[in-house]
């Protein structure tokens, strides 16, 4: 495993003019519509703890970057690939146990790396929230780049649980809230001249 020091700074993002950013919601009794709503993936679930299955979860597009949250009230075995070209980093935000990822245990001290059409196998924790960043590969090296990140994260392409020191989780648990919170102000505000929509309008 691979532990990502926390040497971030802030680096402001251009915005495009008008980019093309959604916000979703869904509310499944099914795990099998649960695989199916999230976009670009190609997965399979599949209910693995007994009783009635209740999920959800948020979906927001951003240029060059997909956000988005599931919950679980029942354990599920994932199984699937990323869309070709991303990256996707997962992280338990809420857990009252361990998920297993391929074998190896992940916690909420943890984060999921999944590179380009790689197959994972992940088994849920039973009442669980997962967020999962979702990058253009040659985006998320930019990235990495510009923060002084490349270099540890090319030894994470090599793993797929990755420890997270506790300043880098709540980088990125900060992060994940505070880009949820802004996608529902700006729904609900359509205060930014039609750059955020709610799919369905």
């Amino acid at each position: 495993s691979v532990t990502i020091p926390c040497q971030c700074r802030y680096v402001p993002m251009p915005i495009p003019a008008m980019p093309s950013w959604q916000l979703r919601s869904v509310a499944t009794s099914d795990v099998e519509d649960q695989a199916e709503w999230i976009s670009g993936w190609s997965q399979r679930y599949h209910q693995l703890s007994a009783g009635p299955f209740q999920g959800g979860g948020e979906y927001i597009e951003l240029p060059g970057l997909h956000l988005f949250f599931e919950t679980f009230n029942r354990r599920v075995h994932q199984a699937g690939t990323p869309p070709a070209g991303c990256l996707a980093l997962s992280h338990l935000l809420t857990t009252v146990e361990e998920g297993w990822l391929c074998g190896e245990p992940v916690g909420s001290s943890a984060a999921v790396l999944l590179q380009p059409r790689s197959e994972f196998h992940f088994r849920t924790p039973i009442e669980a929230t997962v967020a999962t960043v979702v990058l253009d590969a040659s985006l998320a090296l930019q990235i990495a780049d510009e923060i002084g990140l490349r270099e540890p994260l090319d030894r994470a392409l090599g793993s797929k649980v990755i420890p997270l020191p506790a300043a880098s989780r709540q980088a990125l648990c900060d992060a994940v809230h505070k880009t949820r919170e802004l996608a529902h102000t700006q729904a609900a505000s359509r205060a930014s001249g039609g750059r955020w929509r709610q799919s369905g309008e």
